[in-house]
């Protein structure tokens, strides 16, 4: 939209509508501020049966890691992968950061306190990479969220390398 002369004059003898512009202004510096501050990281985790080997990926507007691991388990990749998204994140300028996952097992413990039997060893690790400044949000996997379908494929790359 192009401003006139005119509409300036009048905006800045108008002082209602001097407010609403500097509301408007300062509510677009607001979100332009936040989304250089947040970054978002979709993960995912995936294990083949037939070979007893996992796959684990992270994607963001940055960067995308995946990897695999022989005998382990969904879970164990599902931990794997938002361990590495955090190690991602706390080496980067961002202050806020936002996880998606579609693994319950990982969200609702994070987040619902559910009790944890196995995989202490990730679950250290884990906790040792979690501070205030990290939300972690649950999606439903294979419903059309382009970033966790990517995650998926990715994770399922991680599960078909070869591993000696």
């Amino acid at each position: 939209m192009e401003i006139t002369l005119k509409d300036l004059k009048e905006l800045l003898t108008n002082e209602d509508l001097l407010k609403q512009y500097t509301i408007n202004v300062n509510l677009v510096k607001q979100t332009i501020q936040q989304d250089l501050e947040t970054l978002e990281i979709w993960t995912d985790g995936a294990y083949k049966p037939s070979t007893n080997q996992g796959g684990w990926s992270y994607i963001c507007s940055i960067d995308q890691q995946f990897g695999g691991e022989k005998e382990t388990t969904n879970n164990r990749m599902e931990l794997t992968a938002v361990i590495n998204a955090l190690k991602f994140f706390n080496n980067n300028t961002y202050s806020k950061c936002i996880i998606y996952s579609d693994s319950q097992y990982v969200i609702n413990t994070i987040n619902n306190n559910w009790k944890r039997n196995k995989n202490n060893d990730l679950w250290e690790q884990l906790d040792s990479l979690i501070s205030s400044n990290i939300k972690f949000v649950w999606v439903k996997g294979h419903d059309g969220n382009e970033m966790n379908e990517k995650a998926d494929k990715l994770a399922v790359c991680g599960s078909e390398l070869f591993i000696p």
